[in-house]
């Protein structure tokens, strides 16, 4: 008997061949294995999105609330840089992005005839990438109110509302 021979009756300690192509022991960890990082993977790409959308929905929320403010009075600036300013502090960071938003703000006469005014406010962030499963993003949002009384605000030209 060759030492190769030995050592493989060694390994098997009297288990015949048929017996090891039937042997199960240790498939669980294999599939185990084969399945976490997919379903890893599945996990943080929805805890990625949840963030995503929820920082959307409050960049949302919070630019609607800036535009109404603006239209009711309650924004107090005297130049337009000093109401994007002023908008943007109001919006503050939403969750799950990079920063404080860009705004643009518009103040003028209305497209609903003579002496209609509006208040249009575009924001736009920049989504953080938490688990590295997503390309750039840019979230934006526009909203407009009509004024019917003529606000103590800057009058502006249209806003540019885009990245």
């Amino acid at each position: 008997m060759t030492w190769a021979t030995s050592s493989r009756a060694t390994c098997l300690k009297g288990r015949s061949s048929r017996t090891l192509v039937h042997d199960d022991s240790g498939t669980a960890l294999v599939e185990f294995a084969l399945v976490v990082p997919l379903f890893a993977l599945m996990l943080f790409a929805m805890i990625q999105f949840g963030i995503a959308f929820a920082g959307w929905d409050q960049l949302r929320n919070r630019v609607q609330l800036a535009a109404r403010q603006a239209a009711m009075g309650g924004l107090a600036c005297s130049t337009v840089p000093a109401c994007d300013n002023a908008i943007a502090s109001n919006i503050g960071d939403p969750l799950g992005t990079t920063g404080a938003p860009t705004v643009a703000f518009y103040y003028g006469p209305g497209s609903s005839g003579p002496g209609s005014y509006e208040v249009v406010v575009c924001a736009w962030v920049s989504v953080q990438d938490v688990a590295g499963l997503l390309k750039p993003m840019t979230f934006a949002s526009t909203s407009a109110f009509y004024v019917e009384q003529q606000a103590q605000l800057p009058t502006s030209s249209p806003a540019n509302c885009g990245p």
